[in-house]
């Protein structure tokens, strides 16, 4: 039914999107996994765990902005222009806080409080060691996050799904080149994770830019393409 088509559409580009992440994810733990370093494997499990429950706080933002965004979803007036600008600027700043504190978390487990997270004094050892990485991947997570919400609440759906799908193609490139050139599994995993993001933010920011400075909203599908 046609009202349906916009749930469909999003449901399918979240659904895309969430699928190429995971698959990102997949191969950096395979990457580790096929290495055959104990080691190497327990610290990254235990690095994705911190990591990934640290930049769940910036889900919250997302959902918010989403509902904040989508009663201007499509409109081109002044001040639907005016108003997805003032919720855009508010969550880039607050995402950018968050990330910040979250980033602030990750080495603060990683290195001053290990031992809340492994007993293992090894394990421990290669925490420290990569914290940086693992701090820039939980800043640049909540970043995509927020934007996250920004897209799907805007139902900015194609310029969301080829993101993804563009990051995706990338990271899957640079694991394959990178195995000659970084004999660390776990630094290349986490790497591999951090430049996802950081190419996701990139790729986003012609649309943000768009939304924040341009005239007219940017265009792309949209959840109600196709609705009428």
């Amino acid at each position: 039914r046609a009202e349906l088509r916009p749930f469909g559409a999003v449901s399918g580009a979240v659904m895309l999107g969430t699928t190429m992440t995971s698959a990102v994810h997949a191969v950096a733990t395979r990457v580790v996994a096929a290495s055959g370093q104990l080691l190497a494997g327990a610290t990254h499990q235990v690095a994705f765990q911190a990591v990934s429950l640290l930049s769940c706080t910036a889900i919250p933002l997302s959902l918010a902005v989403q509902g904040l965004l989508s009663p201007w979803q499509g409109r081109e007036d002044g001040e639907g222009r005016e108003r997805v600008r003032e919720v855009v600027g508010a969550v880039l700043a607050m995402s950018a806080a968050l990330g910040a504190l979250a980033a602030l978390g990750a080495r603060l487990a990683v290195v001053d409080c290990v031992s809340a997270l492994t007993a293992d004094v090894d394990v421990a050892a290669r925490l420290r060691s990569v914290w940086p990485v693992l701090a820039g991947a939980t800043f640049a997570w909540c970043q995509t996050t927020a934007l996250f919400g920004v897209f799907v609440g805007l139902g900015l759906l194609a310029p969301f799904v080829r993101v993804h799908a563009t990051a995706a193609i990338g990271a899957l490139a640079y694991h394959a080149a990178a195995g000659a050139r970084l004999s660390d599994p776990l630094l290349r995993a986490w790497l591999g994770s951090l430049g996802y993001s950081a190419l996701r933010l990139v790729l986003y920011s012609p649309t943000v830019g768009a939304l924040m400075y341009g005239r007219r909203a940017p265009k792309g599908e949209t959840a109600n393409d196709g609705a009428a």
